[in-house]
């Protein structure tokens, strides 16, 4: 069978694999566009789908949207045909471009295309955070008061607030406001990012780069992870620029409007990166960034290539 998940909601889609791959006691085979550059790769993939002599194998197509446009075209023909009768994931991490024909062909030959659409306001982000904790925690949950708590500390991101709710089931008996507080931190968009940053920081080049394997497949997409360390290195210029300037903590707030925690935990990394090395650091992520809107090379690619240079130094 073959199913077209879509949206930027990628826990939940992300859980649909998961269901998939349970169902089918199967493995999973994850192929981005570099696995499906070759000709004759796509057949190779779907026939790859299904039982074999080392199991089953659900097999799924990471943001086919951003495949280049022959690649595409052989897809939907693919899909059209009905080409495989395993378990196939066409799976874009983001709403693809309504501008493009590849995503209303697919939905119109699939047997299962659904759409997983993160919330965009208070109600609809409790609403989520109330079914994944009661899923989660199997009906013992946190009141309304400390959900919305939970979400003002960490900001509109499913992924940044599932992980939170796992956190927050492990401490079962955290009710209040006052509790949730201590363990959920205040959260800014480089936290996602964190472990990864502080890996390349310190050139620990394997770790970051299972760092950044393990962000994938969890569902943030390249584009995500770029715009996570760009922010970070910009960040990390800031600080470094007024920190030699003589600039105390709150005056490099009060000049970068940047969170206080953020700017005491940048502090010990811009104590290990020049500011030459920043300056490079943001060169390197705006060609990456280039080359992923140009596509002259898959995003898995970049990114790879980016994150083992930075942790090079």
């Amino acid at each position: 069978m073959i199913h077209y998940f879509f949206g930027d909601d990628t826990v939940r889609a992300r859980g649909r694999i998961d269901e998939l791959i349970q169902k089918n006691a199967a493995s999973v085979r994850w192929a981005d566009a570099e696995d499906v550059a070759q000709e004759g790769s796509l057949e190779s993939l779907f026939d790859g789908a299904g039982s074999s002599l080392f199991g089953n194998t659900v097999v799924v197509l990471r943001d086919p949207s951003s495949f280049p446009e022959a690649v595409r075209e052989t897809l939907v023909s693919l899909v059209e045909k009905g080409r495989s009768s395993a378990e196939v994931v066409l799976w874009d991490r983001s709403v693809p471009d309504s501008r493009l024909s590849f995503p209303k062909k697919v939905k119109k030959s699939v047997q299962d295309a659904e759409s997983f659409i993160q919330p965009n306001d208070e109600q609809g982000m409790l609403r989520w955070a109330n079914n994944y904790q009661q899923e989660l925690l199997g009906g013992e949950a946190l009141a309304l008061d400390g959900l919305r708590e939970v979400i003002r500390r960490v900001g509109y991101d499913v992924s940044s607030l599932a992980m939170e709710l796992q956190k927050l089931a492990s401490y079962p008996g955290v009710k209040d406001i006052e509790h949730i507080a201590s363990i959920v931190p205040q959260r800014d968009k480089e936290t996602t990012a964190f472990p990864l940053l502080e890996a390349i920081v310190r050139h620990r080049t394997q770790e970051a780069i299972q760092l950044l394997e393990e962000l994938i497949d969890g569902g943030a997409s390249e584009r995500f992870v770029l715009s996570m360390l760009a922010y970070q290195f910009r960040m990390f210029l800031a600080v470094c620029v007024g920190r030699d300037a003589g600039l105390s903590v709150e005056e490099i707030r009060a000049k970068t409007k940047l969170h206080p925690i953020a700017i005491q935990k940048a502090l010990p990394m811009v104590s290990r990166t020049p500011l030459r090395s920043i300056h490079d650091a943001l060169a390197r992520i705006a060609a990456a960034e280039k080359s992923l809107t140009t596509k002259t090379m898959d995003g898995m690619s970049t990114v790879t290539m980016l994150t083992l240079a930075l942790s090079r130094g």
